[in-house]
């Protein structure tokens, strides 16, 4: 989905899955983060957590409050609402091909 939307997803050096550590994240330094969660009712409070955690204030993405929430089941579910995060995961990566609503 980020690279059908134009995005770069942060590759690893091997085939392998690896929960990223906060570490992985400061190294990384990406400019966008999008995290996925599982049934979650408060994205808000996950997003200002990873915004206000002192060990990430340098990460461009932090810096520039660009983090967003998505929900994991939508994004593994295949419904309509699918569709929904597939443009909301775009917007987000390039907000300039999207006008004001």
């Amino acid at each position: 989905m980020v690279n059908g939307a134009g995005g770069t997803y942060l590759e690893l050096t091997d085939d392998s899955y690896a929960q990223l550590s906060l570490e992985s994240i400061v190294a990384a330094d990406p400019d966008k983060i999008i995290v996925t969660e599982f049934q979650k009712s408060d994205g808000a409070k996950s997003r200002d957590r990873l915004l206000l955690d002192p060990r990430l204030k340098n990460v461009t993405a932090i810096r520039n409050g660009a983090v967003m929430i998505a929900d994991y089941t939508t994004s593994i579910r295949g419904s309509l609402a699918l569709a929904d995060l597939c443009e909301d995961v775009a917007e987000f990566v390039h907000p300039d091909l999207f006008p004001a609503s």
